[in-house]
């Protein structure tokens, strides 16, 4: 009884809720289209500064713990990434 009447109101709250916002998606959606146009979807993202640094970190750790230019550093910096 409790699942039927939840289902129920669910279904009710859902039929109000589409009912008004019908009336109003058409005018809104033509309104928006030029905003959408000079709009971007992408995003620049700063890979470069993080990169630097996190190379540059695991160059002074990779040459502390290997020495400089072994081939063990080598592969240290490839495991990280930095090579």
């Amino acid at each position: 009884m409790r699942t039927a009447l939840l289902a129920a109101a669910g279904i009710a709250c859902l039929a109000l809720g589409s009912l008004a916002t019908t009336a109003n998606a058409a005018p809104a959606g033509l309104t928006q289209l030029p905003a959408l146009e000079t709009q971007s979807l992408l995003e620049p993202v700063a890979y470069r500064t993080r990169y630097v640094n996190h190379c540059t970190r695991w160059r002074d750790v990779c040459h502390n713990r290997w020495g400089w230019r072994t081939w063990r550093y080598r592969r240290c910096m490839s495991i990280h990434g930095c090579l």
